[in-house]
Parts: C-alpha cells; structure tokens; sequence
C-alpha cells in the first residue's frame, strides 16, 4: 500500500510540475507576443 502512495505521490507532483510548465512557457510566449508587437508599433509610429 505504501509503495502506491509513494507512487501516486509522485505521479501527482510530475503532473503538477508539467502543469506549471505548461502555463509558465504558455505565459511567456504570451508576453514575448505582446512585447514583439509593442515593439513593431513603437517603430511603426516613428
């Protein structure tokens, strides 16, 4: 029984970190997103 608890310990916190991996890089392409068309705008303007 232990060895299941360990194991599905483990499962959920591999999940959890690919979970916030996952929205870490998603965020992150978001803001390089925003950023590059920040920037086009800025030199667009000038």
């Amino acid at each position: 029984m232990i060895i299941f608890d360990v194991f599905g310990f483990v499962l959920c916190n591999s999940l959890l970190y690919f979970i916030i991996c996952f929205i870490i890089n998603l965020n992150l392409k978001k803001f390089i997103l925003i950023l590059a068309i920040n920037l086009l705008q800025m030199h667009s303007f000038h």
